[in-house]
């Protein structure tokens, strides 16, 4: 059973997970035998603050030859093909898209107690990483693990983490991993963004104890600035949120492309354990092949302030609702890697 599943903007949270003392380490393109070239193309370097450079644009060289009206000589044409082929490998320029002060930095921390029926379950850790160059761009390197107490482990163990490598300008997702250790089932999943061609690359291995191995692999077709399942999360902090605003964005997910609908309903003043904060009620939904997805109502409280906490979350589910609550927001020493 799960106490929680993919919400409506894909977030990333526990499951009743089993409270362990070892972080299972997220499946790598070693796991999946990743064609070399797309291996290289989004292994994750370390960095300092400043990205690579991209290379210099190619110019266009018009070539000119006499000839008939209207008519194109064979040298101008393979000429013409050549450059475009060039012009094709240099990256396009990425916009920044922040809307405020970038406030996401290395070392942020956010603790989260989940709970179901009023019990406490489990708890949620978010963390932002030193920043890594993945597919020649800087980005956000997050990480989201999952655990909970020792009583739910009983009934169901969960051991679970996601990364993800987010571009600190574009704001959209690089690549993205996922390691789902449970009592019914081991998952892995790797999936690659190349923003450039416009395909996402997708690895599935699903092992249920009831029904044994499956593996799944697909190629995806990109639109500008797609978000993961968890920098789908960071990236609705950054959304210039007011009350009635709606946001759509692209997300892929299970190896779909899908569309994040994200509704700011109102504002209110929410009471955490580490004080009372003023902040956005926000309602996520999902959209797929143009069709809204009915799968229960979730919910998630921002911070209205200039650092947009999580404050809350509340996913309904077939049977009452798991709720997030902030316990622990800091911005101390860097995580480990």
């Amino acid at each position: 059973m799960k106490f929680l599943r993919i919400t409506a903007i894909a977030i990333f949270l526990a499951s009743c997970a089993g409270k362990t003392s070892n972080t299972p380490t997220v499946p790598t393109a070693k796991d999946f035998e990743v064609p070399t070239n797309l291996a290289d193309q989004f292994d994750v370097k370390e960095t300092t603050s400043t990205p690579p450079a991209p290379p210099p644009p190619v110019p266009v060289v018009e070539v000119k030859k006499p000839g008939k009206k209207g008519k194109t000589s064979k040298a101008e044409i393979m000429m013409k093909n050549a450059i475009a082929e060039k012009k094709a490998s240099v990256p396009a320029v990425i916009p920044n898209r922040w809307s405020m002060t970038p406030f996401l930095q290395a070392g942020e921390r956010t603790l989260l107690d989940i709970t179901y029926f009023g019990a406490t379950a489990g708890q949620l850790e978010l963390t932002v990483l030193p920043s890594k160059v993945v597919s020649d761009r800087l980005c956000y390197h997050i990480r989201a693990k999952a655990s909970s107490t020792s009583v739910f482990s009983l009934f169901y163990r969960v051991n679970d983490v996601a990364e993800s490598f987010m571009d600190t300008e574009g704001l959209f997702s690089h690549k993205y991993s996922l390691k789902l250790d449970e009592s019914k089932q081991q998952r892995d999943v790797l999936e690659l963004y190349d923003h450039r061609k416009k395909k996402a690359y997708y690895w599935s291995k699903l092992e249920l104890s009831d029904k044994g191995v499956s593996n799944e692999q697909s190629e995806i077709d990109l639109v500008p600035f797609t978000q993961d399942g968890l920098s789908a999360f960071f990236y609705a902090r950054t959304l210039p949120l007011e009350v009635g605003k709606v946001f759509e964005f692209p997300v892929v997910n299970n190896g779909k492309l899908r569309t994040v609908r994200l509704t700011v309903l109102r504002e209110e003043t929410l009471t955490t354990k580490i004080g009372d904060f003023p902040s956005f009620v926000l309602k996520p939904e999902v959209v797929l092949d143009g069709i809204l997805q009915n799968k229960g109502e979730s919910f998630l409280w921002i911070s209205n302030d200039a650092q947009r906490r999580i404050l809350k979350m509340d996913a309904k589910i077939k049977v009452g609702s798991v709720i997030g609550y902030l316990r622990e927001h800091s911005y101390g020493e860097s995580p480990k890697p």
